[in-house]
Order: C-alpha cells, then structure tokens, then sequence
C-alpha cells in the first residue's frame, strides 16, 4: 500500500505498514481495566504514554468504555480518564464505546457530553449502550425493561444535546424501570 501523496509524514508511516486503506482511521481503545493491586495513578500514566504513542503514530481517536463494580481489578471510568487524556490526544477524536446509559442519569450524560466536545474542540464522539452485567443492574435498581429504560433516556440525551432546556419532569432521574 502506498501514501497517498497529500498525506503527512504521520500518515505515510502508518500507511506503509500496510493495514489501512485509503478511507480507514486507526483509534485507540483505552481499556479501563487492570489487574487487582495495580495503581490507579499508574494506569493513568500508561494511558497518557499509549494516547502519546497512538497520536505521533497517526491514529485519529482515543475510546474509554465503562463498567461499575469489577472486582478484584481496577477500572478507571470513562469521563473523568477521556478529559485528563485530551491534551495529549490533541488533534484527535474522543469518544466513549460506551457509557452505560441505562444505569445513568441522562440529564449528566448529556452534560458530560458537551463538556467533553467542548475539551476536545468539537471532536467528540458519545457511544451509549444498554449494558449487560447483572451485578451492575442491580446496584442501580434497574431489572426488568431494560431497553425502554434505555429508549427514554436516551430520547431525554438526544433532546438536551439539540438544545432543550429540560427534560420532561421527573424523567431524569428516574433509575429504575417500572416494568
């Protein structure tokens, strides 16, 4: 595979390892797990060394994910982890793959949202999914009706995200499915 000719000195690295077609991105997945005993202040160096790493290699995006409650290990949550690692994805797209929406309040997410595009200067990228681990669900209050759960917070994100001013009364906060 050839660089294109328009392409910088990144790219062309990247593109003479032979894995990227004209139109395809590398990003980089932050796992946000880590082994039992590991220091929380460490695991946030290596992250910042590997985003570093993954710019001056030309990759296009850094991605968190979220999980709660991952004894015996270490897990760094994705809003706080994606804002500290921004300057040193300067230039890059940020985003989450994903936040657990069905255990959040919809009204933060939004608000995290928009503070984080607003971090990385417009560049960020909001993943959102309905989760799966049992011992998460239950530490939330959340059983039964999961995707409807979903559904309306998410329809509550989409409308603050466009710029309503509120959600619905009491739509918000509510955690746990009436199903």
């Amino acid at each position: 595979m050839c660089a294109r000719s328009h392409a910088g000195p990144r790219d062309a690295h990247v593109a003479s390892i032979g894995v990227l077609g004209p139109h395809v991105r590398l990003g980089l997945l932050l796992s946000g797990q880590h082994p039992a005993g590991d220091s929380a202040m460490g695991a946030v160096g290596q992250h910042l060394e590997q985003v570093e790493l993954a710019r001056e290699l030309g990759f296009s995006s850094v991605w968190t994910s979220q999980h709660f409650l991952s004894h015996p290990f270490l897990y760094l949550q994705s809003v706080p982890l994606l804002a500290r690692v921004a300057a040193a994805a300067e230039g890059m797209t940020l985003g989450t793959a994903i936040l657990l929406l069905t255990l959040l309040n919809p009204v933060e997410v939004a608000e995290n949202a928009a503070t984080l595009d607003a971090i990385a200067a417009g560049r960020f990228v909001l993943g959102v999914g309905i989760g799966y681990r049992p011992v998460e669900n239950a530490a939330f209050g959340v059983a039964q009706g999961r995707a409807s759960l979903f559904e309306r917070k998410l329809e509550i994100v989409r409308r603050l995200l466009a710029g309503d001013r509120a959600p619905p009364p009491g739509r918000a906060s509510r955690s746990r499915t009436r199903d």
